[in-house]
């Protein structure tokens, strides 16, 4: 068929008012509007545009019927039924009447689709009263940078009591074990006291069947957060950021490369309590001012016989491959200044090496 049939029988069922008068059929709303109209060709009422006519059927259909809460709560993207309910008393859309109440079950449709994960605590509402009692893990890394033996990870244990922390660098993840084996019987032995709780994440290193033999051959109740929520590993995540972000001061501030990264453990003296979260550094790190900026302030340095030593034999090396000539200074020519620059070198552990000066000219002058 190439034109649509609209059946009075279903627009009065909708509710629609049906006259026939004079050879034009006119069908209005409940309320009284005119919906459609047509004249009478050829025995039938003919719309002027018979393709739209199923789809202004439901036009008439939607306009004779009170829609209810929950169509309403549908068309508009399932807003919430309390703006429904006032722009139906406001009468802020055409053709909302009353809408009453949901009469159906709620909506989950819109429980899916806008549920919002609720912000959790800032602060533990309690706090481990014993030692050992509660230990959170986390493993930070891979880092860009390798640290001197190639390692790129490393994992942190801190004790919930004291918030004290002991580090292990990791080549790699699968390391994890190893270091809590390491770590759990030393913190036993150093404070006579048995590990009953590790709080981790979901992270690989720490589901594997041999991790959980371990901590079950142990009687370590291992406590996993959620899925996705690090917010519940907090102590750890936040441990590592800011050892992250101290170490990266200190080898600023040294000038040194970021190959000396790495965490150190250092051990609470007098009280074997794991470890302080100090001692950031593998290795122990010169500040950048004790290298002298000028000449004269090498000379007045507590080490300014080392300095004076330094620039010597950098005077030395310079007459020996014979670097400059002296000659008489030109008419209207300006000599270029130079500079000595001064530089601790330290061996790959950290260690002091040697003092070194260079003497080097300032050619950005010419």
């Amino acid at each position: 068929m190439t034109t649509c049939l609209l059946s009075v029988a279903q627009l009065e069922g909708a509710g629609a008012n049906i006259q026939f008068v004079g050879g034009r059929c006119e069908i209005r709303t409940r309320r009284g509007a005119l919906a459609l109209s047509c004249d009478r060709q050829e025995g039938l009422y003919a719309l002027g545009q018979p393709l739209d006519a199923a789809a202004q059927c439901h036009a008439v259909a939607a306009s004779t019927t009170a829609a209810t809460l929950e169509t309403w709560h549908r068309r508009l993207g399932h807003l919430n039924c309390q703006s429904i309910q006032l722009m139906a008393r406001k009468g802020l859309v055409q053709g909302m009447e009353a809408v009453g109440v949901l009469e159906t079950a709620p909506c989950l449709t819109f429980a899916l689709g806008k549920a919002t994960k609720l912000p959790l605590p800032k602060e533990c509402s309690s706090r481990a009263s014993e030692v050992l009692e509660l230990v959170h893990s986390d493993v930070c890394g891979p880092m860009r940078t390798l640290i001197i033996g190639g390692a790129r990870y490393f994992i942190l244990f801190i004790d919930n009591k004291s918030r004290a922390v002991f580090p292990y660098l990791l080549k790699t993840n699968p390391e994890t074990l190893p270091s809590f084996r390491i770590f759990a019987a030393a913190a036993a032995t150093e404070t006579g006291c048995l590990l009953n709780v590790l709080q981790s994440d979901h992270g690989g290193e720490y589901l594997s069947k041999a991790f959980s033999n371990f901590t079950q051959s142990l009687g370590i109740r291992h406590q996993l957060s959620s899925v996705a929520t690090p917010q519940q590993n907090g102590v750890a995540n936040c441990m590592n950021r800011t050892l992250v972000e101290m170490a990266r001061c200190l080898l600023l501030q040294a000038g040194l490369p970021y190959k000396f990264w790495a965490p150190r453990e250092c051990w609470k003296s007098g009280t074997g309590l794991l470890a302080e979260a100090t001692g950031l550094l593998a290795a122990a790190i010169a500040p950048g001012e004790d290298e002298p900026a000028s000449l004269k302030a090498a000379l007045k340095a507590p080490d300014a016989r080392q300095w004076e030593q330094a620039a010597q034999t950098e005077l030395n090396s310079l007459h020996a491959n014979h670097t400059w000539d002296l000659v008489p200074l030109l008419a209207g020519c300006q000599p270029i200044k130079c500079k000595w620059v001064f530089k601790i070198k330290r061996a790959a552990d950290g260690s002091l090496q040697r003092y070194k000066a260079r003497l080097v000219a300032n050619g950005f002058s010419k």
